[in-house]
This record gives C-alpha cells, structure tokens and sequence, in this order.
C-alpha cells in the first residue's frame, strides 16, 4: 500500500499549467518537469480525479516523482526520509546542463556532448533528472538555477580571464567571474555541491567557486572540444555505473583518460573553514 507525501494542491496546479494558468516562473519549471513524468509514466490521467487516484502510485513506485514533489512541497519531507544529494542510492541526482557557443567563437560540438552524457547514463536513467539548457542566456542561467535545482551544475561552452561567456541578446555576454561564484553560493542550501566547468581556461573560475561549492572541476587552456566531449562522458559513465560513487571518484577516471593525451583537468575541493 501506498504511503503519499503529496499535499492535495499539486493535482490543481498540475492541471493549473496544462490550462496555460498564471504560475510562478520557478514552480512552473519544476512543475512541467513533474507533469513530463507523470505524462510518460500515466498518459491517460487527464482529470482531477484521475491524476487523484494514481498519483500516490506514481508516488512510490518513482524517484523521480518523489524528487520533483518534494522539491515544490518542502512540507512533504518531514513525512519522508531527506534525500541525499549527489548519493545515487537514493533520490535521483539532479544536473543541469548549461550550453553556451557564442557566434563569434569557435564552434563547439555541445549537443554532442550532451548526447554523449545522455548516452553514458542510458543505463540508469532512473537515477538521474537532466536538465538542459542550449544557448544559456544570464536570464535562463538564473531561472535554471531557480527551477531545477541541481545538485551538479555542468558548464559548456568558452571562458576568458575574466570569467565565463554565455549567449546574450547581441552575440556573447560576458559573466564576471566572482559574481558567477557568489550567485552559485546562493544555491548550495538547495543541494549545489559539484561545478563543472567543461571550457578552456577555467581553473581560476573552479578554484574560486569552490571557496563555498564542496567541488569544483576546471580545465586547462586550449582544451580540444573531442577532448572535452570524452571527460564527459568518462565522468558520467562512473556516476552511472556505481551509485556509491561520489564525485570526486567520477572526476579521477575522466582526469586521467585526458592525461593520456597530454591534457590534465583539476578538481578544487572546499576548504573547511
């Protein structure tokens, strides 16, 4: 039988968003990746009713479900064990994927690399919610950051000296790199605790992001995008492959495949104040 921790409001505002009705940006995101799920996993539950009596099976039988539930009804937690960011054993971990290839740059093979990480994690999806976000804007950033709530904040795209560039509504838009670090403070209470910074030049960035993040991944210049698309896949494939493994454990196999060809990526780690 059965144990819902759902309050009764989450049937409303998932018919609420199919109706096209006035929602909070950050809970409509959460809830359109609720109602995906329960779309894929209960496509005929179209009414009230329907949802009613199937979403407390969906509820149980679905990490993903609990996930995103407990995300948008924080009071569901108290009847129900926490979840434990970045532990594959339990709640899926969340990862968003930022995308940004500036016109004006080199370009970059980003949606082959996240179908390389789609790919490395095809055998236990279950454990994972991905978010991604191609031609990552600072307004979508925020609202990524906002919405999804992620554990692993993963990074593609071009850095300079100065800090990141994501895609404006001219072409590049530079983020300052000690403002990027202090926004992605704010989200380590909502489970942040690993960046990964898959762009040329970003161990300054890493190694300032990770004075509050527990890690932070960063590499060298001049970082060759196939290169790139392989550290990816290496670190997700060890994420997938044992639910036990942190994230540290995934970046050593991945670091040390690059370091066969000459390229040798860093993991900054928090330091304990």
């Amino acid at each position: 039988m059965s144990n819902p921790t759902h309050p009764p409001i989450v049937v409303q505002e998932v018919l609420l968003l199919r109706q096209g009705g006035a929602l909070d940006p950050g809970r409509r995101f959460r809830l359109e990746q609720l109602d995906r799920r329960l779309q894929l996993l209960a496509p005929g539950a179209g009414t009230a009713p329907a949802l009613e009596a199937m979403l407390p099976d969906l509820e149980a039988k679905d990490p993903s479900v609990r996930a995103l539930l407990r995300d948008l009804y924080p009071a569901s937690r108290e009847r129900s064990p926490a979840p434990r960011p970045g532990s594959l054993g339990g709640e899926p971990l969340r990862a968003l994927f930022l995308g940004a290839d500036p016109e004006w740059a080199k370009r970059l093979r980003i949606d082959r690399e996240f179908q390389e990480i789609q790919n490395a994690l095809a055998g236990a999806r279950e454990r994972f919610e991905t978010t991604f976000l191609p031609a990552a804007s600072a307004e979508s950033l925020l609202a990524g950051l906002r919405g999804a709530r992620p554990h692993l904040l993963h990074f593609s795209g071009h850095a300079g000296d100065r800090g990141l560039f994501l895609d404006g509504p001219d072409g590049a838009e530079a983020i300052d790199g000690d403002a990027f670090a202090d926004l992605l403070a704010e989200f380590v209470d909502s489970g942040l605790r690993c960046v990964l910074l898959n762009a040329c030049g970003t161990f300054e960035q890493a190694r300032r992001i990770a004075r509050t993040i527990e890690v932070a991944i960063g590499m060298p210049p001049g970082v060759d995008d196939l290169y790139a698309i392989r550290f990816a896949g290496a670190f997700y494939r060890t994420l997938c492959e044992d639910p036990a493994c942190s994230f540290e454990g995934a970046f050593r196999p991945a670091a040390k495949l690059l370091a066969l060809r000459g390229c040798e990526p860093r993991m900054f780690r928090r330091q304990p104040i």
